[in-house]
């Protein structure tokens, strides 16, 4: 019971540094951002906000049932492979908004892209409904990376 709260405590720690983070870097960047020529399907920041915090709680829920259903030796590379895409997630704002290095982010989203479709296809042979919480995370970032290309191709 003690290492399942204690799974919960840093599951919920790091689903909350993450955005925390990010959202540093994208307040300094938002008036570079709105000097962009943006897609006309770019979505409003108050939808993206929202979206990013149902994300969050489903990436959050697919750490926690990965945790669980992979013991460290046997599928430590499902557990490296979750770890590399939060960092890169992580990344991915202050390169953007912070740097404003629009093909930096877009190399980063790509991996992003690769490391979470890889994560929900290992996952599915282990715990099919850790691939379900992980397929709108995988969809979101194939649109952003499309948004992102679309970005750099308008300016």
């Amino acid at each position: 019971m003690q290492a399942r709260r204690h799974d919960i405590f840093w599951t919920i720690v790091m689903m909350m540094a993450i955005p925390f983070l990010g959202s540093l870097a994208t307040e300094r960047g938002m008036v570079w951002y709105s000097s962009l020529t943006l897609p006309s399907i770019t979505p409003p920041g108050e939808f993206i906000g929202i979206i990013w915090t149902v994300l969050y709680v489903l990436i959050g829920f697919a750490l926690l049932r990965t945790w669980r259903r992979t013991s460290y030796g046997e599928n430590k590379k499902i557990r490296l492979i979750f770890v590399a895409n939060l960092i890169l997630n992580t990344l991915w704002t202050p390169i953007f908004f912070g740097l404003g290095a629009l093909e930096a982010a877009l190399l980063v989203l790509f991996f992003i892209v690769i490391s979470g479709a890889i994560l929900a296809v290992k996952m599915w042979k282990i715990d099919y409904i850790t691939t379900l919480l992980l397929t709108p995370y995988v969809v979101w970032t194939v649109f952003a990376t499309y948004l992102n290309i679309l970005i750099i191709t308008l300016n």
